[in-house]
């Protein structure tokens, strides 16, 4: 496994996984993207939610926007990360493919995860996750 750091939190990947090219990180600076092989991918949108939802209820937040832009939801679910539980949801997305979105919640900071790959894969990475 190896770490990749950010500014407030940290995550554990098989190896083989790495950040995208200089020039996608320069053109799309911001929130933080990883790529594994055969079209694997987590991406990160970062911001403030407030109140925080609980895991339930982000569950309905997350299917209700799937289903507003045309998503077909496959499942909803929750993930323990760091002694809590959070909000999960697969679903396929039209030209795109089947993803599996992550919204884990800390301290006011939401950590929106969508990935692509095998879900138990995913799963085992995203379990890794660490606020600093």
């Amino acid at each position: 496994m190896q770490v990749f750091r950010y500014p407030g939190f940290q995550i554990s990947l098989p190896q083989g996984w790495r950040k995208p090219g200089l020039l996608r990180r320069l053109v799309f600076m911001g929130n933080p993207e990883l790529y594994g092989a055969d079209g694997r991918s987590i991406k990160f949108a970062i911001g403030p939610i407030s109140p925080a939802p609980s895991a339930e209820q982000q569950r309905g937040n997350l299917e209700a926007i799937a289903l507003r832009h045309g998503h077909d939801v496959i499942e909803t679910g929750t993930i323990n990360v760091g002694g809590r539980d959070h909000a999960t949801m697969v679903c396929r997305v039209p030209g795109v493919g089947v993803l599996k979105n992550y919204s884990l919640i800390f301290g006011g900071t939401e950590y929106f995860v969508t990935a692509q790959g095998d879900p138990n894969d995913l799963d085992s990475i995203i379990r890794t996750f660490r606020v600093d």
